[in-house]
């Protein structure tokens, strides 16, 4: 499979922040290794390889989403794609209502984007970005010189053997390599137009 694709599926995350009163919905794409294709009981393959409902892996990654936003941010739900090629048009397969609530009393970063970068066992990268969680703007830290804590668990979830997610080479990531943050441009343009 070409380096940088989708193929052979896909999860849409839905996700809301607030900042001075104002909600925004963002959204979140990442890649998925499925086991057998069967709209809502579609199965997922971890890097363990014991295939898991695609609901049960999301309910897991929420787990660890959760802890990086403040209560006022959901985790709205998820939407199943597939995609065979890399060339062909996505196909919807069915939706999972997360309706998960951040859990952290930390404010909202305004306009905030963190991104983990990861790396697949076949070198291909995975890039998580974040945006409006609890992470401050202009930093860079390697993931081994990460303390204990949600920045370190949230590269920790993607390293472990129940991920479900890919590179975007179609490997399970293998290593870590930096978490960095930024003040997101778009976002902050569409915050000062409401």
């Amino acid at each position: 499979m070409p380096k940088n694709t989708l193929a052979p599926g896909f999860v849409k995350f839905t996700y809301s922040t607030v900042f001075s009163g104002i909600t925004m919905q963002h959204v979140q794409r990442l890649s998925i290794n499925p086991a057998v294709w069967s709209g809502q009981t579609t199965t997922l393959t971890p890097k363990s390889g014991a295939a898991i409902l695609w609901s049960t892996a999301l309910t897991a990654y929420a787990d660890v989403w959760d802890d990086l936003f403040h209560t006022s941010s959901n985790l709205i739900g998820a939407e199943l794609w597939r995609q065979d090629t890399p060339s062909s048009d996505p196909v919807y397969q069915g939706t999972w209502p997360l309706a998960r609530a951040g859990v952290s009393a930390s404010a909202t970063v305004f306009a905030g984007q963190g991104t983990w970068t990861l790396f697949g066992s076949d070198d291909s990268i995975m890039k998580v970005t974040l945006i409006e969680s609890l992470s401050a703007p202009n930093q860079k830290t390697a993931y081994g010189a990460l303390g204990a804590g949600i920045v370190k668990s949230f590269f920790d979830y993607f390293l472990s053997n129940g991920c479900v997610f890919w590179t975007r080479g179609n490997a399970y990531c293998a290593s870590a390599g930096f978490f960095w943050t930024k003040t997101n441009d778009k976002v902050r343009g569409k915050r000062f137009a409401v």
